[in-house]
């Protein structure tokens, strides 16, 4: 006879299959609102050079530090950051939730704020500011008390940049 679930009354959050995140880009990662990730620290960290044999070793120390170092700036987006280790190589599970905006991060190699995380929104639509507004729901961007970003301005989207 199988067991009946016990019902806690909590709701458990269910997150969207990961996306590979081929991000090039070395200064910052560009993610999307209520989506999951799976993204190499190679591209982030710069790893040249490093000895193969020792190599997951050492990135896996750079990803624990990374999360240590930005947990509040990930909690202020809800964005959660794991390590994930498959028994050949090391990456990052990268989680959204349903905040939007840009923030400085701090490198695990020099403790300094290097990198940038831009989360925009998943569907976009330009008039979504004035409908709202027109029937009420006015949302006032949040400016966050952290260092400017590194990258050009080019790089972080106008719904950011209008709020500044």
């Amino acid at each position: 006879m199988a067991k009946a679930k016990k019902n806690t009354g909590l709701k458990r959050r269910s997150f969207p299959p990961f996306k590979y995140l081929n991000n090039s880009n070395k200064e910052f990662l560009e993610l999307e609102d209520n989506s999951s990730y799976i993204y190499n620290p190679d591209i982030l960290f710069s790893l040249d050079g490093i000895d193969p044999r020792t190599k997951n070793s050492y990135v896996a120390r750079l990803v624990l530090q990374f999360i240590n170092l930005n947990s509040k700036a990930l909690a202020l987006f809800d964005t959660l950051i794991e390590l994930e280790y498959d028994g050949q190589k090391v990456a990052l599970k990268i989680r959204t939730g349903e905040k939007v905006g840009a923030c400085s991060l701090r490198s695990p190699k020099s403790g300094r704020y290097d990198l940038g995380l831009i989360i925009k929104p998943k569907y976009q639509w330009n008039g979504i500011g004035p409908t709202m507004s027109f029937v009420g729901w006015k949302t006032v961007p949040e400016i966050l008390d952290m260092p400017l970003m590194k990258v050009s301005e080019k790089n972080i989207p106008p719904w950011v940049m209008s709020s500044i």
